[in-house]
């Protein structure tokens, strides 16, 4: 065996025992203080409002008894309650806020797939352009006997509650 295969090797099993046996993949193990940074560079807004962005239910999700008016009012009351939430009508769209947060549900038969998406504008000096960009993202199917609205509705409360966990902790000192 090659020098260099025993030390990426060795690499790879610190990195999983440091990591405690979490999925590793194809991301190298990073050291706390880049943890953070990356953390902050992905939610950090100065604990400014951000406005919420429902994507279209498809008819499988509507079918089940999930309508965007139910979707838009947990999900704009659970910002709301947490000092938050930026109302893009009085704002004049999700352009004069720093980010956003984009919702989707789609569902196929028992299956259900919740993803939400934190979108912050950024400037590419090299070319010049400004645009959106996802900077953290939580995507997870929802495997139910009878998907129905209340059993959806519950999965995105609990996944939106891991976007505030992880957006307080890093904006916790400017809010």
């Amino acid at each position: 065996m090659d020098i260099r295969w025993r030390a990426a090797a060795l690499i790879m099993g610190l990195s999983l025992v440091l990591s405690n046996g979490a999925s590793v993949g194809a991301v190298p193990f990073i050291p706390a203080r880049t943890v953070e940074d990356l953390k902050r560079h992905q939610l950090f807004v100065e604990c400014r409002p951000i406005v919420a962005n429902i994507g279209k239910l498809s008819t499988e999700v509507q079918a089940v008894g999930l309508t965007k008016s139910m979707l838009e009012h947990a999900v704009k009351s659970r910002l709301r309650a947490s000092g938050i939430y930026a109302d893009s009508t009085k704002t004049g769209g999700s352009t004069k806020v720093p980010a956003w947060l984009e919702v989707e549900v789609r569902t196929v038969g028992d299956i259900s797939n919740v993803h939400l998406a934190f979108v912050k504008f950024f400037y590419d000096p090299l070319s010049g352009l400004t645009g959106p960009a996802e900077t953290w993202t939580h995507t997870q199917p929802l495997f139910t006997k009878q998907v129905n609205g209340e059993a959806l509705l519950f999965g995105i409360k609990l996944r939106l509650e891991l976007f505030l966990q992880a957006f307080f902790e890093v904006n916790e000192s400017a809010c």
